[in-house]
Formats: C-alpha cells, structure tokens, sequence
C-alpha cells in the first residue's frame, strides 16, 4: 500500500458507538479517497515498562492497580505492531482493511504481575479494584470527565471479556508469530529492579 495512510487506532474501536472520538477518528479515515489500513492493537506491553504508565508502580512500589474484573488481555509487543504498519505501508494487499493485532496468549494482570515479580527478584501485588472506585479516584485527581469516560469505555472492553481475544493478523501480515509476555518479561527484567525492598 504505497502512499497510504495507516491508522493505529485500538482495540474494540470499531464496535464502539459512532459518538466516541476513537470511533470519530476511524470513520474519517475509513470514508477518505485515499487507500488506508487500520490497526487495531490491544494493549502494549511496554506500557509495564513505560514511566508515564506502570514502570514506578511495579518498580518502586511493588504494586499494578488496574479495575480489569480478573479478566485476561492478549498483550501486544509494540515492535510487532510496527512490523504489521510497516508492511501496510510498503506491502500491496491491505488496502481498506482493518487488523486486530494482539498477542499469542491472554493473562489476567495477576499472572502478568507475578511473571514480572518472578523476573524481577521483588513480589509484585496485583489489586482489582471496583470499576467506579477507580474512576472515582481519577475524577477527585482532576482528571477531565472526558478522559474518565474513556477509561470506563477501555475498562468495561476489559470486565466484559473483550481483550482476552486471539487474533491471527500479526502473524499472516508479518509471517511470524507474535512475540511472546515471557520473552518480554525475560528482555526487561532489570528495568523493574528498584532499590526499594518489597514484601
């Protein structure tokens, strides 16, 4: 797809209501003259490794706080995701066509969080707070309505069982399979060694 345009969306983006700006941004692109591809990965997982998401929380505190109702998400390497954009870019054959692109294997955030803790040498404590409790801590923060909002929306894909899907794409785009949670935990285990001691 030669001077195409590739939109990484998200997950579930395109069965969310017409109202939603995530969903406003797919519709542009999927009614514009010229030749698009949509990805739609689930989430990343550098976002354990990233400050501005989970890196101090599992470093320093011991600690990944997430309202996910023990249900399991299919984890995506973020190369892998730039190997499937790459390909849409330069490859013919995916022209108006929209990839779900996840991991190998669904875990629940508590077997993510022991994997790293093993990883690690530190304990690591998943807590599964309710759904409102949590928006509710965000909203006394500051954090705009707006934002709230989309958070209930990517929680509520997660406590009704959306992210725990397997899809096929990045391997028939890319020709192999996706990079595996271990293999990640394994590459990044001393990104998570603090010099705080955990229980």
């Amino acid at each position: 797809m030669l001077n195409g345009v590739v939109l990484l969306s998200e997950l579930d983006a395109g069965n969310r209501d017409e109202t939603t700006n995530e969903r406003k941004v797919e519709k542009v692109i999927e009614s514009s003259p010229i030749v698009w591809t949509i990805l739609r990965p689930n989430w990343f997982m550098q976002n354990f490794t990233e400050p501005s998401f989970y890196l101090e929380a599992i470093r320093d505190a011991g600690e990944l706080k997430l309202p996910t109702g023990g249900q399991p998400t299919s984890f995506i390497d973020t190369r892998d995701i730039a190997e499937v954009a790459a390909a849409a870019l330069l490859d013919t054959g995916h022209a108006g066509r929209s990839y779900t692109l996840t991991g190998p294997q669904a875990l629940t955030l508590s077997e993510a969080a022991g994997s790293i803790g093993q990883a690690a040498g530190h304990h690591v404590r998943y807590i599964d707070p309710p759904l409102d409790e949590y928006l509710e801590a965000l909203s006394d923060k500051g954090v705009a309505k707006t934002t709230v909002e989309y958070y209930r929306r990517i929680y509520t894909c997660i406590q009704n069982g959306g992210t725990s899907i397997l899809s096929p794409h990045v391997e028939q785009v890319t020709g192999h399979p996706p990079r595996t949670f271990s293999a990640f935990v394994e590459e990044n285990k001393n990104v998570w060694r603090g010099s705080a001691a955990h229980g």
